[in-house]
């Protein structure tokens, strides 16, 4: 990360495959896939920092910490002031809820912590599952894709946000910001 007076550009690599295009997917067997490649990928003793996301039928693997094999770099410059569209798809809650809640004011909320304002969202939730086979469970997360015109508050804390990942469940596939 480089900064210079409310300028931060961050930057990493990403490395896109092609998966199956049923929505359906489990998204454990997805996480197993993503993890065997980055293994292949990747030529260093140490885990990588990953985040990874489904988009259609391409897995999506941005790696902050490390080179990685027939991987592409990637950045994003961002500035206090700027507006800008945010494209991520979060967990929303750590378990299917009990009682009804609002999934679009907890978008904002999860956004809105790491450093955008949000000034106008579109939300399409769902439910993701999977079966971790090891242990015997059963996965399921409640999740949004959220496309948000928001204004950069905190740009370190975004910067963060797109190296690091927003909210739960990014070993499965959410809280990796595309930020344009």
């Amino acid at each position: 990360m480089s900064s210079a007076a409310n300028l931060i550009t961050v930057r990493g690599l990403e490395v896109c495959l092609a998966v199956q295009s049923a929505p359906d997917t489990d998204i454990y067997a997805l996480h197993q896939l993503t993890w065997q490649h980055v293994r292949t990928a990747v030529r260093f003793a140490w885990t990588p920092k990953i985040l990874w996301r489904r988009d259609g039928g391409l897995v999506r693997i941005r790696i902050t910490n490390s080179h990685a094999v027939g991987a592409r770099p990637v950045h994003t410059t961002l500035r206090s002031g700027a507006l800008m569209t945010l494209d991520i798809r979060l967990a929303l809650w750590r378990d299917l809820p009990q009682s009804p809640r609002d999934p679009v004011a907890r978008a904002c909320e999860l956004i809105e912590s790491h450093g955008a304002r949000v000034r106008e969202i579109r939300v399409r939730q769902g439910i993701a599952s999977g079966y971790k086979s090891r242990i015997g469970a059963e996965i399921r997360l409640p999740v949004a894709h959220c496309v948000a015109a928001s204004t950069v508050e905190d740009p370190q804390a975004l910067a963060r946000a797109w190296a690091t990942g927003i909210g739960r469940g990014r070993r499965f596939g959410f809280g990796m910001p595309i930020l344009q």
